[in-house]
């Protein structure tokens, strides 16, 4: 009985440091590249952390740093253009310490391609 006690009491201990990850979400993912090799797209990031830091948006591949006063949650919209994949960085903006980080990735659209095939009455 008392090794369950004492799990019951660790459990208590660490679960608020379980739950205090920081969560950072980002759409889209992947931004498809147009003719000329160019990526237009409106970045949507969501951040939720639960102790609230006054926070900066850093994408280095961008030359992007915006800061943002302390919110539990931040909704942020940022229009990128860009030739390769980015990663966007969440910092403390009070004590520069690294929060989260995604990727967006690059993709290209190639159309369906259809074979020809030639059948020997179609001459």
């Amino acid at each position: 009985m008392k090794t369950s006690q004492l799990i019951v009491i660790l459990m208590l201990l660490l679960a608020p440091q379980l739950a205090a990850q920081p969560e950072l979400n980002l759409l889209p993912q992947t931004c498809i590249l147009d003719d000329s090799g160019v990526c237009h797209t409106q970045l949507q990031l969501s951040f939720y952390d639960t102790a609230a830091p006054a926070i900066c948006v850093v994408i280095p591949g961008a030359s992007v740093r915006q800061c943002y006063p302390a919110a539990e949650q931040q909704q942020i919209s940022l229009t990128i253009t860009t030739r390769q994949a980015l990663n966007v960085e969440i910092i403390d903006a009070n004590s520069g310490e690294q929060l989260a980080t995604a990727a967006m990735t690059l993709a290209t659209y190639s159309p369906p391609t259809r074979k020809r095939r030639r059948f020997s009455w179609s001459y």
